[in-house]
């Protein structure tokens, strides 16, 4: 678990890689090894104690646009990883418009 800032309740769990069954394929021949292992990312968003929602993300399609089995840098789960604190911020910050609209 981090937190977005030292003084902030918002936070996001550690970014994690999760195994899957799924594959993709980008050819009708399914006999030529074209299909790959997807392994989403995952992240927990928090607010406090509470949880807020969870972002998970798959990749579309290798780096250069070719078949090629995805491997997650650490940039990349970094960039995740910001991502999610701020949709956790975010959501954060509507639950407490709508709660005082209430």
């Amino acid at each position: 678990f981090t937190t977005a800032s030292p003084d902030s309740k918002i936070g996001v769990s550690v970014v994690e890689e999760i195994p899957s069954g799924s594959t993709i394929s980008t050819g009708t021949n399914r006999d030529n090894n074209d299909n790959n292992v997807v392994s989403p990312l995952s992240v927990t968003l928090f607010s406090g104690l509470e949880t807020l929602g969870v972002l998970m993300i798959w990749p579309n399609k290798g780096r250069d646009g070719k078949s090629n089995q995805w491997t997650w840098s650490s940039n990349d789960k970094l960039q995740v990883s910001r991502a999610a604190k701020s949709l956790a911020l975010a959501l954060s910050m509507d639950k407490e418009r709508v709660s005082t609209q209430i």
